[in-house]
């Protein structure tokens, strides 16, 4: 039947958005992505924590060496050794600690769709781990800076 001009429009059935909550139509794809990336980053922050086992020998051999349990040559020699092997054993703590901490907020934070610039930061920040931290991290840029991933995580902080 043939529409007349004086006929009124047919009706359409339109759901308005009325609520102030962003729309979140998650993309099943995009969802799976962020959750292996969570797993993956629960992975990746032990190995971030093995610094601190390699620190912890680090300093029992440099308390050895003050101590004088473990043999050297001179007096002088074992204290500079043992001072520089505990120095090196603190800073391999404090990376690991800080590094794990990082990367541990990092998949606690993508599997809540959370604070994208910390998940981010820490993706740049892991690429600097050549080989698994480049392309876990090079991966999760490529996820994060999709924008039906930013639209997921928009509103929440």
């Amino acid at each position: 039947m043939p529409r007349i001009d004086s006929d009124p429009p047919p009706a359409m059935n339109v759901s308005i958005h009325t609520s102030h909550e962003p729309m979140t139509t998650e993309d099943p794809r995009d969802a799976s992505h962020l959750r292996t990336l969570s797993i993956l980053y629960y992975v990746f922050s032990s190995f971030n924590l093995l610094p601190l086992l390699i620190g912890a020998l680090y300093a029992f051999m440099g308390l050895g060496l003050l101590n004088g349990t473990l043999p050297a040559d001179t007096a002088t020699q074992d204290t500079a050794s043992g001072w520089v092997l505990l120095g090196l054993a603190a800073a391999m703590m404090f990376i690991g600690i800080v590094g794990g901490i990082l990367t541990l907020m990092a998949a606690r934070r993508l599997s809540q769709r959370r604070s994208l610039t910390l998940c981010i930061v820490v993706a740049a920040v892991s690429c600097m781990q050549i080989p698994f931290g480049t392309a876990l991290g090079v991966f999760t840029l490529i996820v994060l800076n999709r924008p039906s991933v930013k639209a997921m995580f928009a509103g929440r902080t």
